[in-house]
């Protein structure tokens, strides 16, 4: 009795993570969080502290708003060897800064605090990234940077960011549109680790790749990219769970592609026989494939 308990509450909270997971109002963090809990993975990710004092912040806010303060003067005069305080209330105050908007230097002072060390490569490609969530700044050029980068951090923020279709999508020119529609294209991520294991910020990484791609390509056909992807281009059974996962299957059949909807089906079918007691593709398969 005490296992068939302990099974029904492992069942029981791998559906509660999955349904967490999937909501759209998860964060990145709270992503990796819940995705450690079922992959016994860490992602060696140096995330920037968000345990930010109330009353630091606060001053934060109130030292930006005086009309004289200098904030590359302010950066570039941190000494964290010497003064650890001084260290995380600079970064405090940056990333505030980077969080309100896209001002123009915004992307400068960044790159200062990197060469300074007062962010990691990791901050600084994210918060690239994030910059791609609102307008301003140079889009392109912030695009091509990220990519030229391959920092994968970097690459999952802009990911994200551009899955959730920012306004600046419509006025960008068609020809720098087509050419980032191309390279994030070739920046499918791959599923780490041994094939019988899918981790829930694996799905999602691949879904807001597959769906950035959508949302630069911007035409009806874009069916016809996911087809080339299940008959074609992917090579590993679990891509085939975050297709799933984003509702390609019912789209394949609505637009009556039944061959392509069989092949998915078929796959990740063959899945689930092979890897019974994965949880995470039982989770979605049963969720979505209601044909």
């Amino acid at each position: 009795m005490k296992v068939r308990w302990k099974t029904i509450t492992l069942g029981f909270l791998a559906s509660l993570g999955v349904i967490l997971y999937l909501h759209p109002n998860i964060d990145l963090k709270a992503r990796h969080f819940i995705d450690s809990l079922f992959t016994n993975k860490r992602d060696a990710i140096d995330l920037p502290n968000s345990a930010i004092a109330k009353e630091e912040v606060g001053l934060n806010k109130a030292q930006r708003a005086h009309e004289n303060f200098d904030m590359e003067k302010f950066i570039l005069s941190v000494d964290g060897s010497s003064d650890p305080a001084a260290y995380r209330n600079a970064r405090a105050i940056l990333f505030e800064y980077s969080r309100s908007g896209n001002p123009p230097d915004l992307q400068r002072f960044l790159t200062i605090a990197r060469e300074k060390k007062l962010i990691s490569p990791n901050e600084y490609y994210g918060e690239l990234g994030h910059m791609l969530d609102v307008p301003g700044g140079n889009v392109f050029s912030i695009f091509k940077e990220i990519v030229k980068s391959q920092n994968s951090y970097g690459l999952e923020v802009m990911f994200s960011a551009v899955a959730n279709s920012p306004s600046w999508i419509k006025d960008i020119n068609p020809a720098e549109r087509l050419e980032m529609y191309r390279e994030i294209y070739f920046q499918k991520p791959k599923f780490p680790g041994d094939v019988s294991q899918i981790g829930l910020s694996d799905v999602s990484r691949y879904e807001n790749w597959l769906t950035s791609a959508e949302v630069l390509h911007g035409e009806k056909d874009f069916l016809g990219v996911v087809e080339n992807l299940i008959n074609k281009d992917s090579q590993d059974p679990r891509e085939y769970f975050a297709l799933i996962s984003l509702g390609y299957y019912d789209r394949l059949l609505s637009e009556n592609k039944i061959d392509s909807a069989k092949t998915l089906k078929k796959i990740a079918s063959d899945y689930i026989s092979s890897y019974p007691k994965n949880e995470v593709a039982n989770i979605i398969y049963k969720r979505h494939m209601t044909n």
